[in-house]
């Protein structure tokens, strides 16, 4: 058994501990009933998480920072004088930049579990986990993301229908997606640079990269259709989860990768890599990736989704406000 940083425990005991926690934090849904077992291994994951990041900070890197807190307060503050200054839609462009470049996390993540568990049995399988965390981080860090606003935003178009509205929700779409798509092609871009992998590494990541083109234009539209359809799912049954909400969005995101479903802003990370590294060209990034992914996820995202689950409560919806 390995920790984070990939040194093994030392000892049988420390082993031990540690099977004992990771056993004791999948089993609390089954063993424990109610929201404060679920919060209390939240908080237990989040430490061991942080524990891990200043392992790898203070122990490999030897960088000794505790100024973490001051430059979230610097970019908070920035934030904050740049929206007063340049209007509210700066600041969608900005969580949308933000969305994008953690969205990078989950090609990181899936294409370093390919590499590590190689030809191990199951890792087909395993591998599809380390998909979800770039999504972790987007939706419970509330930052925007393309598939995501195709329902939130549908959702009012789809009930008082305007041109009007129609052309806010075109203008906020184009918005959300470029900052998306900018945001994770300057992560490809900067885990591209020479050196930063090791070469076999590299290989592993740009197999995975080669994953998202497809070889069929409007095949890959329809596949498409499907991961939009459930990333937006996600949102929809976010306000039932509450303390469960990782784990739907785990779930979720695991079956869109473990079928290889493109989605048009994870699946961008994977494609720019490929271009960054010299096997594709923009040209295929443009036609072989970005149309048909965003073309499905669109339809699978807004009119699937938002018709599909906006219609059994529209009766309800026009009703109450028949009586207001």
């Amino acid at each position: 058994m390995r920790l984070l940083s990939g040194d093994p425990p030392r000892g049988w005991p420390a082993r031990a501990l540690v099977a004992l926690v990771v056993l004791g934090l999948a089993a609390t849904p089954l063993l424990f009933h109610g929201v404060k077992p679920l919060e209390v291994a939240e908080k237990i994951c989040v430490m061991a998480a942080l524990a891990a990041s200043y392992d790898v900070l203070l122990g490999y890197t030897g960088i000794v920072s505790f100024a973490h807190v001051m430059f979230f307060g610097i970019g908070a503050y920035g934030v904050g004088l740049a929206s007063y200054a340049l209007g509210p839609g700066w600041g969608a462009l900005a969580l949308g930049l933000a969305g994008g470049l953690s969205m990078g996390f989950s090609f990181l993540a899936m294409a370093m579990l390919e590499f590590k568990l190689g030809d191990a049995p199951g890792a087909k399988a395993i591998a599809p986990i380390g998909y979800a965390v770039g999504f972790l981080i987007v939706v419970l860090g509330k930052q925007q993301l393309f598939t995501e606003s195709t329902l939130t935003a549908a959702l009012p178009i789809l009930h008082r229908p305007s041109l009007v509205g129609l052309g806010r929700l075109a203008r906020m779409w184009s918005a959300v997606l470029v900052a998306n798509l900018l945001g994770t092609i300057i992560f490809a871009w900067l885990i591209s640079r020479p050196g930063l992998l090791s070469a076999p590494a590299a290989h592993t990541f740009l197999e995975t990269a080669r994953g998202s083109f497809s070889d069929d234009f409007w095949l890959g539209a329809l596949r498409a259709v499907f991961s939009g359809w459930l990333i937006a799912l996600i949102i929809w049954l976010l306000p039932a989860s509450k303390t469960a909400a990782p784990f739907i969005i785990a779930a979720l995101t695991y079956v869109v990768a473990l079928a290889g479903f493109p989605h048009i802003i994870a699946g961008s990370g994977e494609a720019a890599y490929a271009v960054f590294v010299g096997a594709k060209s923009w040209a295929d990034y443009g036609m072989w990736f970005l149309l048909p992914t965003l073309i499905g996820n669109t339809i699978g995202g807004a009119a699937l989704a938002a018709l599909l689950n906006h219609a059994p409560v529209a009766h309800d919806i026009a009703a109450r406000e028949a009586e207001g």
